[in-house]
């Protein structure tokens, strides 16, 4: 039934139901084909690169509004003005969230959090690289708690 505008799910298969499916391509009126970012072109843009010109597989005619039109049907999720107020003022403001930007600092930081987490389950018990990524993450987390319980205060000031 639904629940505060919510439908609740009878059972493990409605969960892995898709809500919604998106286009993976779009050719316009104007003749021009845009398919849908991947993981790759979100990589690209944040080094430099033009997203639109990485999407674009064949150009038109298409004016500029109705090819960002597109691209927003393509990628709705891809970036999204969430408007907010202030909790201490109450003014009103729009926060612009970029998704993939987001995703990619997020992964960054988990890249340099995991290397440390190899280095210090390697020092300490010996394993290869394959053992330790093998390991599922919470058991991996349950190691490296253990090992930095472990460690001398001065050992343990090292690996920050």
């Amino acid at each position: 039934g639904a629940v505060g505008g919510y439908v609740a799910a009878s059972g493990l298969s409605a969960l892995l139901q898709p809500v919604r499916t998106y286009p993976v391509s779009e050719i316009l009126p104007g003749g021009t084909a845009l398919r849908a970012p991947l993981l790759g072109d979100m990589e690209a843009c944040a080094a430099g690169e033009d997203l639109l010109i990485r999407l674009t597989e064949q150009a038109g005619t298409d004016t500029v509004e109705d090819i960002d039109a597109a691209v927003t049907r393509l990628a709705p999720a891809l970036i999204e003005t969430i408007e907010t107020r202030c909790p201490h003022c109450k003014a009103e403001a729009a926060i612009v969230f970029d998704l993939p930007r987001y995703f990619l600092r997020c992964a960054e930081r988990e890249r340099d959090i995991l290397l440390r987490e190899v280095h210090l389950l390697a020092r300490t018990y010996s394993w290869g690289l394959s053992e330790i990524l093998s390991l599922r993450r919470a058991d991996r987390h349950v190691l490296v708690r253990m090992a930095t319980a472990a460690l001398t205060p001065r050992n343990r000031m090292q690996l920050a």
